[in-house]
């Protein structure tokens, strides 16, 4: 019965969003949206989400837990009795269309959401095979340094050799424009000798594009058997993060490398074969029709290789290569819906062993407490082993049989901690930090707010909740105080304009904190903007060096290149003479200060860093007027930044520095009282623009504050019901 309302209930207040994520997974958001689509739907339809979703239903039916699936469908059986009897919402109606029943399937499929979000090496992997073969090899020996940049800035200890770095959120541009797609997260446990209460304590907040709604869905349930107040993902019943009297969970991006990428040799006579260990294979061939709102529906020719689907015809297509994909999403055992299903039942260690180990993607850091003492983290997914020496950052042929998978890592190998000495895990979108991990591939996103969080736990052998709170909104620059050093030896003597010595004394004055108010982290940003593009642009050329731009290898390589002031990089090579870093650092400092005062003008008081970082939570609707004064929120002037705690962050290879993700949620729980634990969202519960909890969290959200999370039904009972049958 409770899942059943639970349905009735989200889908009373995000029906929409619910109907988009089923567009997002089907690729068929060109139905109600057009042309301006219909690439993305290509993609997905290439990514073959739904349709692992429903074999992978079909295989493990008898496996699943019976009342998983009794829920599951109650749910759907409250969704569509809202849809059956209920007024629509009015995007339905400005769009012309009525959303049809949903199935399991649907369900099942937002575990490819999640996938896709993390999926960086679909873009990275390929970024770099066309890197290969332009630029020579000191210079791709900067691009592939990963994690090892950290080490000037963080840590004296060795860190092993990393993949190439990226996002794929150039490459999804369309997608996230309707549906806002995951790109980082933070996260730390502390055991009861790390804390005022004596009890562990879980902090998370998960970092995923802005949007209205935003994508997390506030719901607390109890039943005879259960009782949760979880953060769900409209469509799926069970929370994907959540807390209950016995434990808390969180999750984080685990950036462990789930992807291979492979180029095929076509059979010059027959395009529909492939070489395979020295013979030719059958390619299976699949045709599908997108319907396309205002033209003819369109017939796009499918390609799946014993590797996987076939990427041409997508944003991943690479001229004069046949490229396919393997992924750890395609695995017939992918029951990630049970692992979210059993999380919210685990009350000791072994259980949560066991509900984490059922999920091959996506690849998850699950942060873990629990009211008996416990402390653990575990990531979730199953990962490819290939033949030793094989890279995991580069395009593999695919025909010599050489570098195939040998085989996926079981759930005891994976990454993980369980109730260390120092009491504390921390997870950020970085390379786990025991050595028996560290033969691990990933896409590790810099090692900032991981440095920074374990930096700041570490001036206190006890926390509180209020000093916690403090940690997850820091908006200090992580190696602020180590490039400052870098970048201004090459500044001291500048031989500059009244305006460029004024701003060059701001940014010497500046604390580190991306603050709204703040000066100094305007010239910083545009600073480093134009610097990064001095740096790598001339080389690349416009195209690659935007999608080389977008993803975490060009922070890795230009924090490196601080470091080596008469690296290749530096020099233009558009120019006669030899550049170095001084130059470059000079010329991007005068370009930096002439951007800032074309855009607010001389008076350094109008260069606040909230003028040029803000948000607005953008609707899908919202994009047309007059539809944005109703459906969207904002500009809401922010701090915060990219690469700090407080991740607000902007894209990577704009001087546009306007916020497109940040934490979709901050919680802390305290298991000595989880009944009166704390957490906000950006914007509001309800999808419904005229819902007085539409947009109700945000100015909270936006002051560092939370909001109550209580389970205290002695309160609740007080409140205003709702009475369903």
């Amino acid at each position: 019965d409770v899942y059943k309302r639970q349905g009735f209930i989200t889908a009373s207040n995000r029906l929409f969003q619910m109907d988009l994520l089923r567009r997002v997974v089907t690729g068929s958001l060109s139905e109600v949206f057009g042309e301006r689509t219909l690439s993305a739907d290509k993609l997905l339809r290439i990514l073959k989400i739904r349709k692992s979703a429903k074999l992978q239903l079909e295989a493990n039916r008898e496996k699943y837990p019976k009342s998983m699936l009794e829920e599951i469908d109650a749910y759907l059986e409250g969704v569509h009795e809202f849809i059956e009897n209920e007024a629509l919402p009015v995007e339905f109606d400005l769009l012309g269309y009525k959303p049809e029943r949903f199935e399991v399937e649907d369900v099942l499929s937002i575990s490819g959401y999640m996938a896709l979000s993390f999926a960086e090496g679909l873009s990275g992997d390929i970024v770099l095979a066309e890197l290969l073969e332009k630029l020579p090899k000191t210079k791709l020996d900067i691009l592939r340094i990963g994690d090892k940049a950290d080490k000037k800035y963080f840590t004296e200890q060795k860190i092993v050799e990393s993949s190439v770095l990226d996002s794929i959120q150039s490459s999804l541009d369309e997608i996230e424009k309707i549906f806002p797609l995951f790109s980082g997260s933070n996260s730390w446990v502390l055991s009861g000798k790390r804390t005022e209460s004596g009890f562990p304590v879980l902090a998370n907040d998960p970092h995923i594009s802005t949007s209205n709604p935003h994508i997390f869905f506030e719901a607390h349930i109890r039943t005879p058997k259960l009782e949760v107040y979880g953060n769900y993902i409209p469509l799926i019943p069970f929370a994907i993060m959540g807390h209950t009297p016995h434990s808390a969970w969180g999750v984080t991006m685990a950036e462990v490398d789930d992807m291979t990428i492979y180029q095929e040799k076509l059979n010059p006579e027959n395009p529909n074969q492939v070489m395979y260990k020295g013979e030719w294979v059958d390619v299976k061939t699949e045709s599908v029709e997108i319907k396309v709102k205002g033209q003819d529906n369109i017939l796009l020719e499918l390609k799946e290789t014993l590797h996987g689907p076939i990427l041409n015809g997508t944003k991943y297509d690479v001229k004069g290569k046949v490229l396919s994909l393997s992924w750890s999403l395609y695995l017939e055992d992918n029951r990630a819906i049970q692992s979210l299903y059993e999380l919210s039942y685990a009350k000791t260690l072994d259980e949560f062993e066991t509900a984490t180990s059922h999920a091959t993607a996506p690849g998850l850091n699950i942060s873990w407490v629990n009211n008996t003492g416990d402390i653990a983290w575990w990531v979730l997914g199953r990962f490819p082993k290939l033949p030793d020496g094989i890279p995991y950052d580069l395009v593999l042929d695919g025909w010599t049989g050489k570098n195939e998978i040998e085989r996926y890592y079981e759930h005891k190998e994976n990454p993980h901690e369980v109730n260390p000495e120092s009491g504390v895990i921390i997870t950020a979108n970085y390379r786990p930090q025991l050595k028996e991990f560290e033969h691990f591939d990933g896409y590790w996103q810099p090692g900032g707010r991981y440095f920074r969080i374990e930096k700041l736990l570490s001036e206190k052998d006890v926390w509180n909740i209020s000093g916690l709170k403090k940690i997850q909104t820091d908006s200090f620059v992580p190696i602020f105080d180590q490039l400052k050093d870098v970048v201004l030896v090459h500044l001291q003597n500048l031989d500059g304009t009244n305006l460029e010595l004024k701003a060059l004394k701001a940014l010497k004055e500046w604390s580190g904190e991306t603050l709204k108010s703040s000066i100094g982290s305007s010239i910083y940003h545009y600073f480093l903007f134009y610097v990064q593009e001095n740096i790598f642009k001339d080389e690349m050329g416009e195209d690659l060096y935007k999608r080389f731009g977008n993803t975490a290898d060009v922070w890795h390589g230009m924090k490196a290149l601080f470091y080596e002031g008469s690296h290749p990089f530096w020099d233009d090579i558009n120019t006669d003479r030899v550049e170095n870093s001084k130059d470059i650092i000079v010329k991007s400092f005068k370009q930096a200060v002439l951007k800032l005062k074309i855009e607010s003008g001389s008076n350094l008081k109008n260069w606040n860093w909230g003028s040029f970082h803000d948000v607005i939570y953008e609707h899908p609707l919202g994009k047309m007027k007059p539809l944005n004064l109703l459906f969207n929120i904002g500009p809401i002037q922010a701090d915060g930044g990219r690469y700090t705690i407080n991740n607000l962050g902007h894209k990577r290879s704009s001087s546009d520095f306007s916020v497109k993700h940040g934490p979709a949620t901050r919680r802390i729980v305290d298991m000595k009282n989880p009944r009166e634990a704390f957490g906000i969202i950006p914007t509001g519960n309800s999808g419904n623009f005229l819902s007085p909890h539409f947009s109700d969290q945000s100015k909270i959200y936006h002051r560092g504050g939370y909001r109550n999370q209580s389970m205290d039904w002695s309160l609740i009972e007080r409140l205003d019901k709702l009475t369903l049958d």
